[in-house]
């Protein structure tokens, strides 16, 4: 899209971000829609040659002829379908129907290259419904592949460096946004990386289905024309040679239920993912985090020193808006009244956009988290402002020695109170615990397993993202892929 397209356009997916969303339109584009079917109708006409009953046959050259039409389709293609649905062409149309424009299309493609004689095979006994589900199901699927499970690995990746370099990195604890029991920075950066790593495989695992079943799911009109034809075992061979889980029960539409689970698994990555950015906005507010920029970025248009971190600030709101419409799409698509009705296709036509907003949550919670180091300074110098925090240790040494109001007697001495490290050494002495190792503690040592947590996190991640990585090298759907 050029620059005054994009000042143009309605979306910011479609225009201020299209750079960053542009690798979808593969998937999600109405170009990539009328391909997709395209490629099912003529993915059908080569199922249909190896039914006995069904009186045609192709040879070597014409079933290239056949795999040629969807392989080298291109954006003429596509408009030209879409003026037969629109306008009118060569005397057919305006059809007003989508899927009947792509079958009318495909008939001149069909005499184009002298397989006049399919045409009256060309949709045939289907219903739109079944060349959708399946297009769509296939485009989801590679979309998640190619495009949105990488992106979730790149992230995952750099919260994996950032839990190494700082597993062991000393950092004051906040509960209710009060200053709690310490933890280290690379502990605090492997929880997510572990919740992550645990939705990217749920994600993985996810699979489509997909029906071929007529006008309300019963195959009515092929067992008319063929009933010696077993046309379940033909629906269910065709589907998963698509690369679906077949799914012979249905009405005229998918039920939806499994897609449901994918768009709400991804909700699910993402709410990790905006935990995510709102904890890391919190650590740059705090100080704790330091956040560099390009010399010429500006951060406010009055304070010349502002940094502002706009990556995380910009993921957290796509991150929302993803979620909302994901759950709304979730709980729509697994409506429809009767045996059909329309108002589940408009509302599937914006799954890409809800996918486009957390690709772009993904890339911008990346890019932040790239920009982003330890203030150890700072990190250090809060720590030994907050001795209070080891009032933990000191109640637990007390119950240690038996005193059955341990807690009650440190909670009474400190009262809510901050206290440096002079007035914990107080403390210690005035609860008779001045021998021992809580008289030599500081807030810095007292991390308990966070630094090995940390590291079986990071193992442990390591070891499922791995998993991830090997099925999709070995499971992609490739835009090209045959139907054997």
């Amino acid at each position: 899209m050029d620059d005054i397209d994009a000042l143009k356009a309605i979306s910011p997916i479609d225009g201020r971000y299209d750079n960053h969303t542009r690798v979808l339109e593969e998937y999600f584009s109405e170009y990539a829609l009328i391909k997709e079917r395209t490629t099912i109708e003529v993915k059908y006409l080569l199922a249909l040659r190896e039914v006995e009953e069904i009186p045609f046959s192709l040879d070597d050259e014409e079933q290239r002829a056949l795999h040629g039409i969807y392989r080298q389709f291109s954006i003429q293609d596509a408009a030209a379908v879409s003026q037969i649905e629109r306008a009118g062409r060569g005397g057919i149309g305006p059809t007003a129907h989508d899927v009947k424009a792509v079958e009318y299309y495909l008939r001149e493609r069909l005499t184009a290259v002298g397989l006049a004689r399919l045409n009256a095979w060309t949709h045939f006994a289907l219903t739109s419904e079944d060349v959708d589900n399946l297009a769509y199901g296939r485009l989801i699927h590679r979309a998640m592949q190619v495009v949105i499970l990488p992106a979730l690995l790149r992230v995952a990746d750099r919260l994996s460096a950032l839990g190494e370099e700082y597993k062991a990195l000393p950092m004051l604890g906040h509960t209710h946004g009060q200053p709690a029991s310490p933890t280290t920075l690379g502990k605090e950066f492997s929880v997510y990386l572990l919740r992550l790593s645990h939705g990217i495989e749920e994600l993985a695992r996810q699979r489509l289905p997909g029906k071929l079943g007529g006008a309300t799911g019963n195959l009515n009109a092929h067992r008319f024309a063929y009933p010696d034809v077993d046309w379940i075992e033909f629906a269910r061979r065709f589907v998963r040679n698509l690369g679906l889980e077949p799914s012979p029960v249905t009405t005229q539409v998918q039920g939806n239920d499994e897609l449901a689970a994918l768009l709400t698994a991804v909700a699910r990555v993402n709410n990790v993912l905006l935990d995510l950015a709102v904890d890391v906005w919190l650590y740059l507010s705090l100080g704790y985090l330091r956040l560099s920029h390009g010399k010429q970025a500006v951060g406010s248009s009055t304070m010349p020193h502002k940094v502002n971190p706009i990556d995380f600030e910009n993921s957290e709101g796509n991150l929302a808006k993803a979620n909302c419409d994901l759950c709304f799409l979730a709980n729509y698509l697994t409506r429809s009244r009767l045996q059909r009705d329309l108002s589940g296709s408009t509302v599937r036509r914006t799954i890409g956009t809800a996918l486009a907003h957390g690709l772009l949550a993904y890339q911008r919670l990346q890019s932040g988290l790239k920009k982003i180091s330890a203030h150890k300074q700072g990190i250090a110098t809060d720590l030994s402002r907050h001795f209070e925090v080891l009032a933990e240790a000191a109640q637990i040494a007390l119950r240690r020695q038996g005193v059955v109001d341990g807690f009650e007697r440190v909670k009474a001495r400190i009262n809510g109170e901050r206290i440096d490290e002079a007035g914990f050494a107080a403390l210690v002495e005035g609860l008779s615990l001045a021998e021992g190792k809580l008289a030599r503690l500081t807030p810095s040592g007292y991390i308990g397993y966070a630094r090995e947590l940390a590291e079986l996190a990071i193992e442990e991640s390591g070891q499922t993202l791995r998993r991830v990585e090997s099925g999709l090298a070995g499971k992609s759907l490739s835009p090209q892929e045959e139907v054997k």
